[in-house]
């Protein structure tokens, strides 16, 4: 029988990839109306949106011969988790201080 690319694993990793991929966009877009809203400068919001695209350009740069030697799961999955915490320290943040645009570019660089 013939070996095939699509294996259980190679699914739900392509699978996580995507949803990661997809939710990432929708986390900076509401994270650019919420920098809108509470700043009123257009600037701002783009400016958050854009600081966002640095790390995933340089940080795919880097780290991939890395990646190339080691099993992507684990990287993928955690990846997920230190964003999760993020936003979750984000949104712990703006309920008990208020809004800090500096602090926002500081925390998503």
């Amino acid at each position: 029988m013939k070996k095939t690319l699509w294996t259980r694993n190679f699914t739900l990793v392509t699978a996580a990839t995507a949803m990661g991929s997809a939710g990432a966009i929708f986390a900076g877009f509401a994270l650019s109306f919420l920098v809108f809203d509470e700043t009123g400068s257009t600037f701002a919001s783009a400016l958050i949106l854009a600081i966002q695209w640095v790390p995933g350009f340089l940080i795919p740069l880097a780290m991939a011969p890395v990646m190339d030697r080691l099993p992507r799961k684990p990287f993928l999955v955690g990846g997920d988790v230190i964003n999760g915490i993020l936003y979750a320290l984000a949104g712990l943040f703006l309920l008990k201080y208020e809004f800090t645009y500096s602090g926002y570019l500081v925390c998503f660089l």
